[in-house]
Protein backbone atom coordinates (compact mmCIF):
# COMPACT_ATOMS: atom_id res chain seq x y z
CA UNK A 1 0.00 0.00 0.00
CA UNK A 2 2.61 2.49 0.78
CA UNK A 3 4.18 1.63 -2.62
CA UNK A 4 0.87 2.66 -4.35
CA UNK A 5 0.57 5.50 -2.18
CA UNK A 6 4.59 6.63 -3.40
CA UNK A 7 3.14 6.41 -7.09
CA UNK A 8 0.24 8.14 -6.87
CA UNK A 9 1.63 11.02 -5.22
CA UNK A 10 1.69 11.87 -1.17
CA UNK A 11 -1.16 14.75 -1.92
CA UNK A 12 -3.08 12.14 -3.26
CA UNK A 13 -2.59 9.55 -0.42
CA UNK A 14 -3.67 12.57 2.10
CA UNK A 15 -6.56 12.79 -0.11
CA UNK A 16 -7.44 9.62 0.52
CA UNK A 17 -7.18 9.39 3.81
CA UNK A 18 -9.35 12.57 4.25
CA UNK A 19 -11.81 11.11 2.35
CA UNK A 20 -11.97 8.27 3.90
CA UNK A 21 -13.10 10.06 7.20
CA UNK A 22 -16.08 11.81 4.96
CA UNK A 23 -17.38 8.29 4.10
CA UNK A 24 -20.18 7.52 6.33
CA UNK A 25 -23.60 7.84 4.75
CA UNK A 26 -22.43 8.62 1.20
CA UNK A 27 -23.46 6.32 -0.47
CA UNK A 28 -27.02 6.72 0.74
CA UNK A 29 -26.19 10.30 -0.60
CA UNK A 30 -25.57 9.34 -4.43
CA UNK A 31 -29.15 10.89 -5.51
CA UNK A 32 -31.16 10.15 -8.12
CA UNK A 33 -30.70 13.33 -10.04
CA UNK A 34 -26.88 12.47 -10.62
CA UNK A 35 -27.82 9.31 -12.10
CA UNK A 36 -30.27 10.90 -13.95
CA UNK A 37 -27.49 13.30 -15.22
CA UNK A 38 -25.07 10.49 -16.14
CA UNK A 39 -28.35 8.67 -18.42
CA UNK A 40 -28.85 11.98 -19.93
CA UNK A 41 -24.38 12.49 -20.45
CA UNK A 42 -24.42 8.88 -22.18
CA UNK A 43 -28.15 9.48 -24.39
CA UNK A 44 -26.88 12.87 -25.84
CA UNK A 45 -23.28 10.97 -26.57
CA UNK A 46 -25.57 8.08 -28.27
CA UNK A 47 -23.84 5.69 -25.93
CA UNK A 48 -26.16 3.00 -26.06
CA UNK A 49 -24.19 0.22 -24.15
CA UNK A 50 -23.35 2.65 -21.42
CA UNK A 51 -27.17 4.25 -21.04
CA UNK A 52 -28.50 0.58 -21.35
CA UNK A 53 -28.09 -0.84 -17.89
CA UNK A 54 -28.24 2.35 -16.15
CA UNK A 55 -31.49 2.72 -17.68
CA UNK A 56 -32.98 -0.82 -16.57
CA UNK A 57 -31.48 -0.24 -13.24
CA UNK A 58 -33.26 3.20 -12.51
CA UNK A 59 -36.45 1.89 -14.16
CA UNK A 60 -36.39 -0.91 -11.88
CA UNK A 61 -35.32 0.84 -8.47
CA UNK A 62 -35.52 4.19 -8.93
CA UNK A 63 -37.97 5.28 -11.19
CA UNK A 64 -39.84 7.54 -8.62
CA UNK A 65 -38.59 11.12 -8.17
CA UNK A 66 -37.55 11.06 -4.35
CA UNK A 67 -38.80 13.76 -3.59
CA UNK A 68 -42.12 14.55 -5.00
CA UNK A 69 -42.87 11.05 -5.68
CA UNK A 70 -43.97 11.24 -9.16
CA UNK A 71 -43.52 8.37 -11.65
CA UNK A 72 -40.50 9.20 -14.24
CA UNK A 73 -41.20 6.23 -15.84
CA UNK A 74 -42.07 8.35 -18.99
CA UNK A 75 -38.85 10.52 -18.67
CA UNK A 76 -36.74 7.76 -18.39
CA UNK A 77 -37.96 5.81 -21.42
CA UNK A 78 -37.73 9.29 -23.53
CA UNK A 79 -34.28 9.76 -22.28
CA UNK A 80 -33.07 6.28 -23.33
CA UNK A 81 -34.73 7.10 -26.63
CA UNK A 82 -32.76 9.94 -27.00
CA UNK A 83 -29.42 7.60 -26.63
CA UNK A 84 -31.05 5.14 -29.38
CA UNK A 85 -31.99 8.48 -31.27
CA UNK A 86 -28.33 9.70 -31.42
CA UNK A 87 -27.00 6.32 -32.14
CA UNK A 88 -29.57 6.23 -35.31
CA UNK A 89 -30.88 2.71 -33.79
CA UNK A 90 -34.58 3.33 -34.74
CA UNK A 91 -35.69 -0.55 -34.71
CA UNK A 92 -34.23 -0.30 -31.06
CA UNK A 93 -36.44 2.70 -30.26
CA UNK A 94 -39.58 1.40 -31.95
CA UNK A 95 -38.54 -2.14 -29.81
CA UNK A 96 -38.28 0.57 -26.56
CA UNK A 97 -41.81 2.50 -27.62
CA UNK A 98 -43.58 -1.32 -27.79
CA UNK A 99 -42.13 -1.88 -24.05
CA UNK A 100 -43.39 1.71 -23.00
CA UNK A 101 -47.14 0.62 -24.05
CA UNK A 102 -47.20 -2.77 -22.95
CA UNK A 103 -45.98 -1.04 -19.53
CA UNK A 104 -49.30 1.28 -19.61
CA UNK A 105 -47.05 4.52 -20.27
CA UNK A 106 -47.86 6.47 -22.59
CA UNK A 107 -46.17 7.84 -25.28
CA UNK A 108 -45.58 12.03 -25.82
CA UNK A 109 -45.00 14.15 -27.97
CA UNK A 110 -41.30 14.01 -26.87
CA UNK A 111 -41.26 10.31 -27.23
CA UNK A 112 -42.09 10.47 -31.02
CA UNK A 113 -40.28 13.28 -31.58
CA UNK A 114 -37.12 10.59 -30.45
CA UNK A 115 -38.43 8.19 -32.99
CA UNK A 116 -38.13 10.65 -35.62
CA UNK A 117 -34.87 11.61 -35.13
CA UNK A 118 -33.66 8.01 -34.73
CA UNK A 119 -34.74 7.65 -38.53
CA UNK A 120 -33.87 10.86 -39.54
CA UNK A 121 -30.18 10.16 -38.40
CA UNK A 122 -30.21 6.40 -39.51
CA UNK A 123 -31.65 8.20 -42.91
CA UNK A 124 -34.34 6.65 -43.09
CA UNK A 125 -36.85 8.96 -44.10
CA UNK A 126 -40.15 7.33 -44.78
CA UNK A 127 -39.87 5.81 -41.39
CA UNK A 128 -39.46 9.36 -39.89
CA UNK A 129 -42.60 10.64 -42.17
CA UNK A 130 -44.23 7.37 -40.77
CA UNK A 131 -43.97 8.79 -37.31
CA UNK A 132 -44.55 12.49 -38.20
CA UNK A 133 -48.18 11.18 -39.76
CA UNK A 134 -48.53 9.08 -36.23
CA UNK A 135 -47.61 12.35 -34.39
CA UNK A 136 -50.25 14.42 -36.76
CA UNK A 137 -53.12 11.26 -35.80
CA UNK A 138 -52.84 11.40 -32.33
CA UNK A 139 -52.84 15.57 -32.01
CA UNK A 140 -49.67 15.41 -30.64
CA UNK A 141 -48.06 17.27 -33.60
CA UNK A 142 -48.39 20.89 -31.95
CA UNK A 143 -45.31 22.23 -33.78
CA UNK A 144 -44.07 20.63 -36.69
CA UNK A 145 -41.95 23.19 -37.18
CA UNK A 146 -40.42 22.07 -33.72
CA UNK A 147 -39.93 18.40 -34.96
CA UNK A 148 -38.15 19.62 -38.11
CA UNK A 149 -35.87 22.21 -36.29
CA UNK A 150 -34.93 19.05 -34.02
CA UNK A 151 -34.41 16.94 -36.92
CA UNK A 152 -32.06 18.94 -38.45
CA UNK A 153 -30.26 19.65 -35.20
CA UNK A 154 -29.75 15.64 -35.31
CA UNK A 155 -28.35 16.14 -38.82
CA UNK A 156 -25.89 18.70 -38.14
CA UNK A 157 -24.72 17.28 -35.07
CA UNK A 158 -24.14 14.02 -37.09
CA UNK A 159 -22.41 16.28 -39.03
CA UNK A 160 -24.53 15.15 -42.22
CA UNK A 161 -25.06 17.98 -44.13
CA UNK A 162 -27.00 16.13 -46.88
CA UNK A 163 -29.34 14.97 -44.91
CA UNK A 164 -30.01 18.46 -43.16
CA UNK A 165 -30.22 19.48 -46.81
CA UNK A 166 -33.06 16.72 -47.75
CA UNK A 167 -35.05 17.65 -44.09
CA UNK A 168 -35.06 21.58 -45.25
CA UNK A 169 -36.74 20.49 -48.56
CA UNK A 170 -39.49 18.64 -46.47
CA UNK A 171 -39.84 21.57 -43.86
CA UNK A 172 -41.02 23.49 -46.76
CA UNK A 173 -43.54 20.75 -47.93
CA UNK A 174 -45.61 21.88 -44.36
CA UNK A 175 -45.80 25.58 -45.33
CA UNK A 176 -43.07 26.01 -42.89
CA UNK A 177 -40.40 28.76 -43.75
CA UNK A 178 -37.34 27.77 -42.37
CA UNK A 179 -35.89 30.84 -40.21
CA UNK A 180 -32.78 31.94 -38.85
CA UNK A 181 -32.19 29.14 -36.42
CA UNK A 182 -32.40 26.49 -39.32
CA UNK A 183 -29.43 28.72 -41.11
CA UNK A 184 -27.85 28.72 -38.40
CA UNK A 185 -28.09 25.23 -37.54
CA UNK A 186 -26.80 24.47 -41.16
CA UNK A 187 -23.55 26.90 -40.97
CA UNK A 188 -23.13 25.61 -37.21
CA UNK A 189 -23.08 21.74 -38.85
CA UNK A 190 -20.51 23.21 -41.62
CA UNK A 191 -18.32 24.79 -38.92
CA UNK A 192 -18.06 21.49 -37.38
CA UNK A 193 -16.75 20.00 -40.34
CA UNK A 194 -14.26 23.15 -40.61
CA UNK A 195 -16.39 23.25 -44.22
CA UNK A 196 -15.66 26.99 -45.38
CA UNK A 197 -17.21 26.42 -48.75
CA UNK A 198 -20.82 25.15 -47.28
CA UNK A 199 -20.89 27.38 -44.60
CA UNK A 200 -20.88 30.01 -46.93
CA UNK A 201 -23.51 28.44 -49.06
CA UNK A 202 -25.77 28.11 -46.14
CA UNK A 203 -24.90 31.73 -45.25
CA UNK A 204 -26.15 32.91 -49.05
CA UNK A 205 -29.06 31.07 -49.10
CA UNK A 206 -30.08 32.65 -45.19
CA UNK A 207 -29.36 36.07 -47.15
CA UNK A 208 -31.55 34.71 -50.18
CA UNK A 209 -34.49 34.71 -47.72
CA UNK A 210 -33.97 38.12 -46.38
CA UNK A 211 -32.72 37.04 -42.79
CA UNK A 212 -29.93 39.08 -41.53
CA UNK A 213 -26.92 37.17 -39.96
CA UNK A 214 -26.85 37.43 -36.13
CA UNK A 215 -24.31 36.68 -33.56
CA UNK A 216 -24.51 32.63 -33.74
CA UNK A 217 -24.15 32.91 -37.62
CA UNK A 218 -20.86 34.97 -37.61
CA UNK A 219 -20.04 32.98 -35.19
CA UNK A 220 -20.43 29.68 -36.76
CA UNK A 221 -18.65 30.80 -40.16
CA UNK A 222 -15.84 32.79 -38.50
CA UNK A 223 -15.05 28.83 -36.50
CA UNK A 224 -15.81 27.15 -39.67
CA UNK A 225 -12.50 29.48 -41.00
CA UNK A 226 -10.51 29.38 -38.05
CA UNK A 227 -10.88 25.51 -37.93
CA UNK A 228 -9.81 24.93 -41.36
CA UNK A 229 -7.12 27.59 -41.06
CA UNK A 230 -8.57 29.61 -43.47
CA UNK A 231 -6.79 32.96 -43.14
CA UNK A 232 -8.51 35.02 -46.00
CA UNK A 233 -11.81 33.55 -45.20
CA UNK A 234 -11.07 34.94 -41.32
CA UNK A 235 -10.33 38.06 -42.49
CA UNK A 236 -13.58 38.46 -44.95
CA UNK A 237 -15.79 37.46 -42.13
CA UNK A 238 -14.44 39.59 -39.51
CA UNK A 239 -14.28 42.35 -41.91
CA UNK A 240 -18.31 41.65 -43.05
CA UNK A 241 -19.24 40.96 -39.15
CA UNK A 242 -17.60 44.62 -38.16
CA UNK A 243 -19.29 46.22 -40.98
CA UNK A 244 -22.55 45.26 -39.64
CA UNK A 245 -24.26 45.90 -36.43
CA UNK A 246 -23.57 42.66 -34.83
CA UNK A 247 -21.25 42.63 -32.25
CA UNK A 248 -18.48 39.94 -31.49
CA UNK A 249 -18.97 38.30 -27.39
CA UNK A 250 -17.46 35.96 -25.18
CA UNK A 251 -19.27 33.11 -26.79
CA UNK A 252 -17.49 34.63 -30.42
CA UNK A 253 -14.25 34.37 -29.11
CA UNK A 254 -14.54 31.05 -26.89
CA UNK A 255 -15.42 29.30 -30.12
CA UNK A 256 -12.97 30.71 -32.10
CA UNK A 257 -9.87 29.94 -29.66
CA UNK A 258 -11.32 26.33 -29.48
CA UNK A 259 -11.46 26.13 -32.79
CA UNK A 260 -7.88 27.79 -33.38
CA UNK A 261 -6.47 25.60 -30.73
CA UNK A 262 -8.34 22.50 -32.03
CA UNK A 263 -6.59 23.20 -35.48
CA UNK A 264 -3.32 24.30 -34.77
CA UNK A 265 -3.19 20.55 -32.23
CA UNK A 266 -4.20 18.51 -34.97
CA UNK A 267 -1.45 19.50 -37.35
CA UNK A 268 1.40 19.78 -34.56
CA UNK A 269 1.45 23.49 -34.06
CA UNK A 270 1.49 25.26 -31.46
CA UNK A 271 -1.49 27.64 -29.76
CA UNK A 272 -0.50 31.34 -30.84
CA UNK A 273 -3.73 31.52 -33.28
CA UNK A 274 -5.92 30.60 -29.95
CA UNK A 275 -3.35 33.24 -27.68
CA UNK A 276 -4.02 35.41 -30.75
CA UNK A 277 -7.87 35.49 -29.97
CA UNK A 278 -7.35 35.23 -26.57
CA UNK A 279 -5.60 38.72 -26.43
CA UNK A 280 -7.99 40.28 -29.22
CA UNK A 281 -11.28 39.10 -26.71
CA UNK A 282 -9.38 41.47 -24.23
CA UNK A 283 -9.15 44.45 -26.52
CA UNK A 284 -12.84 43.83 -27.24
CA UNK A 285 -13.10 44.49 -23.47
CA UNK A 286 -14.95 40.42 -23.77
CA UNK A 287 -13.09 39.12 -21.09
CA UNK A 288 -12.70 35.33 -20.74
CA UNK A 289 -14.98 33.21 -18.86
CA UNK A 290 -14.54 29.49 -17.27
CA UNK A 291 -16.30 28.00 -20.51
CA UNK A 292 -13.76 30.27 -22.45
CA UNK A 293 -10.74 28.36 -20.58
CA UNK A 294 -12.04 24.99 -20.26
CA UNK A 295 -12.38 25.29 -23.91
CA UNK A 296 -8.61 25.72 -24.87
CA UNK A 297 -7.89 23.19 -21.55
CA UNK A 298 -10.58 20.46 -23.57
CA UNK A 299 -9.26 20.83 -26.99
CA UNK A 300 -5.35 20.41 -25.58
CA UNK A 301 -6.28 17.30 -23.73
CA UNK A 302 -8.06 16.00 -26.49
CA UNK A 303 -4.49 16.57 -28.56
CA UNK A 304 -2.95 14.02 -25.60
CA UNK A 305 -0.89 17.52 -24.62
CA UNK A 306 -0.89 17.79 -21.02
CA UNK A 307 1.64 20.76 -20.74
CA UNK A 308 -0.57 23.16 -23.51
CA UNK A 309 -3.14 21.98 -20.92
CA UNK A 310 -1.73 22.78 -17.76
CA UNK A 311 -0.49 26.21 -19.20
CA UNK A 312 -4.17 27.13 -20.36
CA UNK A 313 -5.08 26.75 -16.29
CA UNK A 314 -2.57 28.97 -15.07
CA UNK A 315 -4.04 31.58 -17.41
CA UNK A 316 -7.38 30.94 -15.89
CA UNK A 317 -5.94 31.15 -11.97
CA UNK A 318 -4.49 34.67 -13.34
CA UNK A 319 -7.94 35.69 -14.94
CA UNK A 320 -9.24 34.96 -10.72
CA UNK A 321 -11.48 32.24 -12.32
CA UNK A 322 -12.11 28.97 -10.36
CA UNK A 323 -12.20 25.35 -12.15
CA UNK A 324 -14.84 23.40 -12.08
CA UNK A 325 -15.50 19.88 -12.44
CA UNK A 326 -15.34 19.92 -16.62
CA UNK A 327 -12.51 21.84 -15.82
CA UNK A 328 -10.76 18.73 -13.98
CA UNK A 329 -12.05 16.46 -16.18
CA UNK A 330 -10.13 17.21 -19.19
CA UNK A 331 -6.69 17.88 -17.44
CA UNK A 332 -7.61 14.05 -15.84
CA UNK A 333 -8.91 13.13 -19.61
CA UNK A 334 -5.18 14.55 -20.56
CA UNK A 335 -2.86 13.55 -18.39
CA UNK A 336 -4.77 9.64 -19.15
CA UNK A 337 -4.15 10.38 -23.21
CA UNK A 338 -0.65 10.54 -22.65
CA UNK A 339 -0.54 8.10 -20.18
CA UNK A 340 0.63 9.68 -17.04
CA UNK A 341 -1.44 7.41 -14.46
CA UNK A 342 0.52 9.14 -11.92
CA UNK A 343 -0.26 13.40 -12.57
CA UNK A 344 -4.37 11.93 -13.41
CA UNK A 345 -4.25 10.93 -10.04
CA UNK A 346 -2.57 14.28 -8.97
CA UNK A 347 -5.61 16.11 -10.64
CA UNK A 348 -7.92 13.99 -9.00
CA UNK A 349 -6.19 14.68 -5.67
CA UNK A 350 -6.48 18.76 -6.56
CA UNK A 351 -10.24 18.33 -7.30
CA UNK A 352 -10.60 17.42 -4.12
CA UNK A 353 -8.45 19.87 -2.69
CA UNK A 354 -10.86 22.49 -4.68
CA UNK A 355 -14.10 21.25 -3.09
CA UNK A 356 -14.94 20.34 -6.52
CA UNK A 357 -16.90 16.74 -6.61
CA UNK A 358 -15.90 14.04 -9.52
CA UNK A 359 -18.54 12.64 -11.30
CA UNK A 360 -19.07 8.83 -12.73
CA UNK A 361 -17.55 10.23 -15.54
CA UNK A 362 -14.21 11.76 -13.93
CA UNK A 363 -13.48 8.23 -12.33
CA UNK A 364 -14.80 6.19 -15.75
CA UNK A 365 -11.55 8.09 -17.12
CA UNK A 366 -8.81 7.48 -14.63
CA UNK A 367 -9.96 3.48 -14.59
CA UNK A 368 -10.17 3.57 -18.42
CA UNK A 369 -6.68 4.87 -18.49
CA UNK A 370 -5.26 2.33 -15.66
CA UNK A 371 -6.98 -0.59 -18.01
CA UNK A 372 -5.21 0.80 -21.53
CA UNK A 373 -2.18 0.57 -19.37
CA UNK A 374 -2.35 -2.60 -17.66
CA UNK A 375 -2.58 -1.47 -14.27
CA UNK A 376 -4.79 -3.49 -12.17
CA UNK A 377 -3.78 -2.24 -8.79
CA UNK A 378 -4.67 1.82 -9.50
CA UNK A 379 -7.75 0.57 -11.11
CA UNK A 380 -8.86 -1.15 -8.23
CA UNK A 381 -7.56 1.86 -6.06
CA UNK A 382 -9.63 4.29 -7.82
CA UNK A 383 -12.81 2.07 -8.05
CA UNK A 384 -12.93 2.01 -3.93
CA UNK A 385 -12.08 5.56 -3.87
CA UNK A 386 -15.29 5.84 -6.10
CA UNK A 387 -17.17 3.94 -3.57
CA UNK A 388 -16.21 6.45 -0.76
CA UNK A 389 -16.76 9.44 -2.46
CA UNK A 390 -20.55 8.03 -2.98
CA UNK A 391 -20.48 7.53 -6.42
CA UNK A 392 -22.74 4.64 -8.03
CA UNK A 393 -21.06 2.40 -10.84
CA UNK A 394 -22.44 1.49 -13.75
CA UNK A 395 -22.03 -1.28 -15.76
CA UNK A 396 -19.42 0.58 -18.10
CA UNK A 397 -17.45 1.26 -15.19
CA UNK A 398 -17.13 -2.98 -14.22
CA UNK A 399 -16.13 -3.32 -17.81
CA UNK A 400 -13.43 -1.36 -17.89
CA UNK A 401 -12.12 -3.01 -14.37
CA UNK A 402 -12.79 -6.18 -16.54
CA UNK A 403 -9.63 -5.63 -18.87
CA UNK A 404 -7.54 -3.67 -16.32
CA UNK A 405 -5.96 -6.64 -14.89
CA UNK A 406 -2.75 -8.35 -15.90
CA UNK A 407 -2.95 -11.06 -18.38
CA UNK A 408 -1.97 -13.91 -15.21
CA UNK A 409 -5.55 -13.13 -13.93
CA UNK A 410 -7.92 -11.76 -17.04
CA UNK A 411 -10.24 -15.31 -16.38
CA UNK A 412 -10.84 -14.61 -12.39
CA UNK A 413 -10.72 -10.57 -12.77
CA UNK A 414 -14.14 -11.26 -15.13
CA UNK A 415 -15.80 -13.10 -13.04
CA UNK A 416 -15.26 -11.09 -9.82
CA UNK A 417 -16.24 -7.96 -12.22
CA UNK A 418 -19.23 -9.52 -13.43
CA UNK A 419 -20.53 -10.70 -9.77
CA UNK A 420 -20.19 -6.61 -8.86
CA UNK A 421 -21.74 -5.78 -11.43
CA UNK A 422 -24.80 -8.15 -10.42
CA UNK A 423 -24.31 -7.18 -6.52
CA UNK A 424 -25.16 -3.71 -7.40
CA UNK A 425 -28.13 -4.46 -9.62
CA UNK A 426 -26.72 -3.70 -12.76
CA UNK A 427 -27.46 -5.32 -15.54
CA UNK A 428 -24.36 -6.81 -17.81
CA UNK A 429 -24.58 -6.01 -21.74
CA UNK A 430 -23.06 -7.61 -24.36
CA UNK A 431 -19.60 -5.02 -23.43
CA UNK A 432 -19.13 -7.14 -20.28
CA UNK A 433 -19.31 -10.94 -21.98
CA UNK A 434 -16.82 -9.66 -24.76
CA UNK A 435 -14.69 -8.34 -22.75
CA UNK A 436 -14.86 -11.40 -20.45
CA UNK A 437 -14.36 -13.60 -23.16
CA UNK A 438 -11.06 -11.97 -24.81
CA UNK A 439 -9.71 -11.59 -21.76
CA UNK A 440 -10.29 -15.53 -21.21
CA UNK A 441 -9.30 -16.24 -24.12
CA UNK A 442 -6.41 -14.27 -24.18
CA UNK A 443 -5.11 -15.43 -20.80
CA UNK A 444 -5.14 -19.17 -22.98
CA UNK A 445 -8.49 -20.19 -20.88
CA UNK A 446 -10.42 -21.27 -23.85
CA UNK A 447 -13.07 -23.70 -21.46
CA UNK A 448 -13.65 -20.58 -19.75
CA UNK A 449 -14.32 -18.27 -22.74
CA UNK A 450 -16.28 -20.94 -24.21
CA UNK A 451 -18.31 -20.65 -20.99
CA UNK A 452 -18.67 -17.17 -21.14
CA UNK A 453 -20.08 -17.31 -24.73
CA UNK A 454 -22.81 -19.42 -23.28
CA UNK A 455 -23.77 -17.17 -20.21
CA UNK A 456 -24.73 -14.54 -23.39
CA UNK A 457 -26.97 -16.49 -24.54
CA UNK A 458 -28.39 -17.27 -21.58
CA UNK A 459 -28.23 -13.98 -21.20
CA UNK A 460 -30.81 -13.81 -24.31
CA UNK A 461 -27.95 -11.25 -25.47
CA UNK A 462 -27.09 -11.53 -29.22
CA UNK A 463 -23.14 -12.62 -29.43
CA UNK A 464 -21.30 -10.69 -32.41
CA UNK A 465 -18.10 -11.23 -34.41
CA UNK A 466 -16.53 -9.29 -31.18
CA UNK A 467 -17.66 -12.29 -29.32
CA UNK A 468 -16.54 -15.42 -31.50
CA UNK A 469 -13.34 -13.53 -32.90
CA UNK A 470 -11.35 -14.15 -29.45
CA UNK A 471 -12.34 -18.27 -29.31
CA UNK A 472 -11.29 -18.00 -32.93
CA UNK A 473 -8.19 -16.50 -32.51
CA UNK A 474 -7.30 -18.62 -29.04
CA UNK A 475 -8.20 -21.23 -30.97
CA UNK A 476 -5.93 -20.65 -33.64
CA UNK A 477 -3.13 -20.12 -31.02
CA UNK A 478 -3.59 -23.02 -28.63
CA UNK A 479 -5.76 -25.68 -30.17
CA UNK A 480 -5.60 -25.58 -34.44
CA UNK A 481 -7.26 -25.02 -37.10
CA UNK A 482 -10.10 -27.88 -36.63
CA UNK A 483 -11.15 -26.22 -33.60
CA UNK A 484 -10.72 -22.53 -34.35
CA UNK A 485 -12.95 -23.80 -38.04
CA UNK A 486 -15.58 -24.81 -35.52
CA UNK A 487 -16.20 -21.22 -33.98
CA UNK A 488 -15.70 -19.63 -37.30
CA UNK A 489 -19.03 -21.85 -38.15
CA UNK A 490 -20.58 -21.20 -35.08
CA UNK A 491 -20.40 -17.81 -35.34
CA UNK A 492 -22.36 -17.62 -39.25
CA UNK A 493 -24.30 -20.08 -38.01
CA UNK A 494 -26.01 -17.60 -35.31
CA UNK A 495 -26.13 -15.08 -38.42
CA UNK A 496 -22.91 -12.96 -37.64
CA UNK A 497 -20.95 -12.30 -41.07
CA UNK A 498 -17.31 -12.84 -41.04
CA UNK A 499 -14.75 -9.85 -41.23
CA UNK A 500 -11.20 -10.27 -43.03
CA UNK A 501 -10.00 -10.44 -39.40
CA UNK A 502 -11.74 -13.76 -38.95
CA UNK A 503 -10.34 -15.19 -42.15
CA UNK A 504 -7.51 -13.86 -41.07
CA UNK A 505 -7.21 -15.64 -37.74
CA UNK A 506 -8.10 -18.73 -39.35
CA UNK A 507 -5.27 -17.91 -42.22
CA UNK A 508 -3.47 -17.53 -38.94
CA UNK A 509 -4.31 -20.90 -37.55
CA UNK A 510 -3.27 -22.91 -41.09
CA UNK A 511 0.34 -21.37 -40.48
CA UNK A 512 0.59 -22.63 -37.37
CA UNK A 513 -0.34 -26.16 -38.21
CA UNK A 514 1.72 -25.53 -41.59
CA UNK A 515 3.78 -28.89 -41.66
CA UNK A 516 1.45 -31.48 -40.33
CA UNK A 517 -1.76 -33.86 -42.55
CA UNK A 518 -3.68 -31.11 -42.57
CA UNK A 519 -3.63 -29.41 -46.95
CA UNK A 520 -2.66 -26.13 -46.26
CA UNK A 521 -2.45 -24.81 -49.64
CA UNK A 522 -5.66 -25.88 -50.35
CA UNK A 523 -7.28 -25.00 -47.13
CA UNK A 524 -6.17 -21.32 -47.97
CA UNK A 525 -7.34 -21.14 -51.25
CA UNK A 526 -10.46 -21.38 -50.24
CA UNK A 527 -10.58 -19.28 -47.89
CA UNK A 528 -9.48 -16.32 -50.36
CA UNK A 529 -12.05 -17.89 -52.30
CA UNK A 530 -14.76 -17.27 -49.80
CA UNK A 531 -13.37 -13.59 -48.98
CA UNK A 532 -13.58 -12.74 -52.95
CA UNK A 533 -16.97 -14.66 -53.18
CA UNK A 534 -17.82 -11.92 -50.15
CA UNK A 535 -16.45 -9.03 -51.38
CA UNK A 536 -13.90 -9.19 -48.70
CA UNK A 537 -10.45 -7.85 -49.92
CA UNK A 538 -7.12 -9.18 -48.44
CA UNK A 539 -5.03 -6.77 -46.42
CA UNK A 540 -1.49 -6.75 -45.41
CA UNK A 541 -1.95 -8.89 -42.71
CA UNK A 542 -3.79 -11.64 -44.77
CA UNK A 543 -1.12 -11.88 -47.32
CA UNK A 544 1.39 -11.81 -44.78
CA UNK A 545 -0.29 -14.70 -43.19
CA UNK A 546 -0.95 -16.14 -45.85
CA UNK A 547 2.56 -16.61 -47.08
CA UNK A 548 3.48 -18.52 -43.61
CA UNK A 549 0.54 -20.64 -44.27
CA UNK A 550 1.54 -21.94 -47.48
CA UNK A 551 5.40 -21.73 -47.13
CA UNK A 552 5.08 -24.03 -43.76
CA UNK A 553 6.96 -21.61 -41.32
CA UNK A 554 4.82 -22.29 -38.23
CA UNK A 555 5.56 -18.99 -36.59
CA UNK A 556 2.81 -17.32 -34.31
CA UNK A 557 1.41 -13.73 -36.41
CA UNK A 558 2.63 -11.21 -33.86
Amino acid sequence: MMQLARRLGSSHARSVSSAASRTAGKQAEQTWSDKVDLLNHLATAGNVAAAQPLFRQLLADGWREPRSGRDKRRFLFNTMLKALASAGDHAAGEDLLEEMQSMGIMPSERTYGKLILAAGRAGKLDQANRWLQVLAHRGLGSDQALVFYELLEACAAARDLGAAAQWLARLRTVDVQPDKRVYNTLVSAAAGLADVQSAEFWMARMAESCLQADQDTFTAILSAAAAAGDEEALAKWKARMAGSAVQPSVVTFTALMGAAAKQQSQHGGGQEAAEGWLEEMRQARAEPNVVSFNTLIDAAAKAGDMCEAEKWLGHMAEASLKPNVITFNSLINAAAKSGQLSAAGLWLSRMSEAAVRPTAITYTTLLDAAAKSGDGEIAEHWYLQMLRDGISPCTMTCNVLIVAQGPSSFGKSAERWLSEILRLKHQPDGVTFNSSIDACAKAGDLKRAEGWLGRMFLADLRPDAFAFGPLINGCARLAGFAEASHWFQQMESNGVAATVIQYNQLLNALALSAGGALNCDKEARNLLQQMSDRGLAPTVVTLTTLARAVGGRPKAEE
